[in-house]
C-alpha cells in the first residue's frame, strides 16, 4: 500500500509538494523545447520547402511542354543551361560553407542515358556534426542560389522601377496563436509578391529591355529551383542532425531565456522577401507553361 505523509491539517508536506511542482515544471520545460524546435523548423524551412515543391511540379510540366514545342536541344540550351548552372552552384556554395570536400563538379553536362544535366560530388567527415548538418543545406542549396540570383537580377536590372516593393514587412501586429502567426507570415509573403508583380507589370517597366532580361532569368533560373531525389536524400540525412542541434540549443537557451512564438515569427518575417521572389518565379513559370500549352493546342488544330 502507498501511503502519503500528511501534515496535521491534512495537506502534503512541503517537500512532497515541491517535488510535484518540480515534475510539473520539468514537463513544461521539455514541452517548450519540443514545441519551440518544431515551430522554428516550420517557419524557417517550411515555406522554402513548400515553394520548392510547387516549383518542382511546375518545372516538370514545363520541361515536357518545352521539349515538345522547341525540341530537346533548343530547350536545353535556352531554358535549362543557365538555371542548371545556378542550381549546381547552389550545391557547391553550401559545400564550401559547411566545409565539404568537392570531388567533382559539372555545372551543365547533359547525359541522355541518365537524364542528369549537372552534378556536384562531395565528401565530408561523418564525425563532424557541423558537416553532417550541412547535408541539409547542401541538398536545398539551389533554393538559396536560385532565389539569390533572381533577387540580384531584380535589383540590378529593375531596382529603380520596383523601388521598395521588397522591404521587410512589419510583423509586430501578430496574433497570439501559432496558426494566426503562420497565416500572417504567408500573408506578408503574398502581399509582398503581389506588390512586386504590380510594379513589374506597369507599362513603363514592361517597355524596358531590362524587364525582358529579368523575365528570362526568372524563367530559366526559377524553373530550376527544384529538388531531385538525390538532393532530398542528402537533405534528409542532414535534417535529422539539424533537429538534434536545434533541440539542444533550445534546451540551453530556455534555461535562461524566454523565446515567445512572436519573436520567432518576427525573425522569420525577414525572409519574406526571398519567399516573395520564389512566388514570383512560380508565377513566371506558370504563365510560361500556360502560354506554351496554348501554342501547342493552336498548332495541333
Amino acid at each position: 500500500m502507498l501511503m502519503q505523509t500528511m501534515t496535521p491539517s491534512g495537506h502534503p508536506l512541503p517537500i512532497i509538494a515541491a517535488a510535484s511542482n518540480w515534475g510539473s515544471r520539468t514537463g513544461g520545460y521539455l514541452w517548450s523545447v519540443v514545441t519551440t524546435t518544431l515551430i522554428e523548423l516550420l517557419v524557417f524551412l517550411g515555406p522554402l520547402l513548400l515553394l520548392a515543391a510547387i516549383m518542382h511540379q511546375i518545372s516538370r510540366r514545363l520541361e515536357i511542354a518545352g521539349v515538345r514545342l522547341f525540341g530537346a536541344k533548343v530547350h536545353l540550351k535556352w531554358f535549362r543551361a543557365l538555371g542548371v548552372a545556378v542550381h549546381e552552384l547552389g550545391h557547391a556554395g553550401m559545400c564550401v560553407v559547411f566545409r565539404h570536400k568537392i570531388i567533382k563538379i559539372k555545372l551543365f553536362e547533359p547525359d541522355p542515358s541518365t537524364g542528369v544535366l549537372g552534378y556536384v560530388r562531395h565528401s565530408f567527415n561523418p564525425e563532424s556534426v557541423y558537416q553532417r548538418v550541412g547535408n541539409l543545406f547542401i541538398g536545398i542549396g539551389p533554393v538559396f542560389s536560385g532565389g539569390l540570383v533572381i533577387y540580384l537580377a531584380l535589383h540590378v536590372l529593375l531596382g529603380n522601377q520596383v523601388g521598395t516593393a521588397l522591404t521587410i514587412p512589419d510583423a509586430s501586429e501578430s496574433t497570439s496563436s501559432l496558426v494566426g502567426m503562420v497565416s500572417g507570415l504567408m500573408g506578408m509573403t503574398f502581399s509582398t509578391a503581389l506588390g512586386l508583380l504590380s510594379r513589374l507589370l506597369s507599362p513603363s517597366t514592361i517597355l524596358s529591355w531590362e524587364f525582358w532580361v529579368f523575365l528570362y532569368i526568372a524563367l530559366t533560373v526559377g524553373g530550376n529551383i527544384t529538388l531531385s531525389k538525390p538532393d532530398l536524400d542528402g537533405a534528409r540525412y542532414g535534417f535529422q542532425f539539424l533537429v538534434g542541434v536545434l533541440a539542444v540549443a533550445n534546451a540551453l537557451l530556455l534555461l535562461f531565456l524566454d523565446l515567445p512564438i512572436s519573436s520567432i515569427i518576427a525573425a522569420a518575417s525577414r525572409a519574406t522577401s526571398i519567399y516573395a521572389i520564389l512566388v514570383l518565379a512560380i508565377v513566371v513559370n506558370s504563365f510560361t507553361l500556360i502560354l506554351i500549352t496554348g501554342v501547342q493546342r493552336i498548332l495541333r488544330k
